[in-house]
């Protein structure tokens, strides 16, 4: 089976990858010249072929990045040889982008180290935004008050969070969010659930944005 595009328009582009190995079980998400994000092909496709080298893949970019892209975009799909990945005759293909700088604004942020999530808006890694690093720090603090004064619950830093914590005493460079978690005992799943949702009503009335 052939590599094709399915569906590329309003922002959405997905799929049909054929691959060889699993290193090339990844697409790549050009806007013209221009590299936005690799994307796994990771959706078995047991309707097309039970192949197991043959698998979906499913992108969408954030209306804000659409926003950035110049008019007239047509995204492009390629496997990681460089390959353009092929429409289908069937697919449906749009234009999308109104920027009338031509990308330049979106191309900047990019060269300077911000990058497309997997969720298709654009991030600044706290080392493309230093002043980041010190805001978030500062919300940490005043999110881990708020649970232990409010509620007398502990939340600890998590995840990439917690890693660079350990390992490098900071933040993470490339890193774009914090991670933060609390605990919540009982023997029981469904008195854990609703604690947990007890906390975040109560935090929506407090102000909080959840």
């Amino acid at each position: 089976m052939s590599s094709y595009v399915e569906n590329n328009s309003q922002g959405v582009i997905s799929g049909v990858l054929s691959y060889d190995s699993p290193d090339d079980c990844f697409v790549d998400i050009f806007s013209a010249d221009l590299f936005l994000r690799r994307i796994p092909a990771q959706h078995s496709l047991h309707d097309i072929s039970d192949d197991p080298k043959v698998k979906g893949f499913w992108f969408g970019l954030h209306s804000s990045v659409v926003g950035m892209l110049p008019q007239g975009t047509i995204l492009e799909a390629r496997s990681t040889d460089g390959e353009t990945i092929p429409c289908s005759p069937a697919a449906r293909v749009e234009t999308i982008g109104v920027a009338t700088d031509g990308g330049a604004a979106l191309r900047a942020a990019l060269e300077a180290g911000c990058f497309i999530d997997k969720w298709g808006a654009l991030k600044a890694p706290f080392i493309a935004e230093p002043e980041k690093r010190k805001r978030y720090a500062q919300h940490m603090g005043g999110i881990a008050n708020y649970f232990y004064e409010r509620h007398s619950v502990v939340a600890f830093p998590h995840y990439g969070t917690l890693l660079g914590c350990i390992r490098e005493g900071k933040f993470i460079d490339h890193d774009d969010d914090v991670d933060l978690s609390i605990a919540i005992y009982d023997k029981d799943l469904d008195i854990v659930v609703d604690k947990f949702f007890k906390l975040m009503y109560d935090a929506c009335a407090d102000g909080l944005n959840v």
